[in-house]
């Protein structure tokens, strides 16, 4: 997979964000909650995410190559 593909599948995935830790590592994650954004605006947002410790991957790209694996 090439890294704009990458990118187009991130696009794609409305209401999910790329996390990294403290630690280097990098997660793709849809669970959380945030406030309801402005349709017409950007807004400040408070956001809240639960990522799970086998989510947490090395890499931006191995993060997104995970979410692909759980889809498919």
């Amino acid at each position: 997979m090439t890294d704009t593909e990458r990118l187009d599948l991130l696009e794609r995935l409305e209401g999910s964000a790329l996390l990294s830790d403290d630690a280097g590592r990098w997660a793709v994650v849809c669970t959380g909650c945030q406030n309801v954004p402005n349709p017409d605006k950007p807004i400040d947002i408070d956001s809240t995410f639960w990522v799970e410790a086998k989510d947490w991957t090395n890499s931006v790209r191995e993060a997104i190559d995970a979410v692909l694996e759980v889809d498919e």
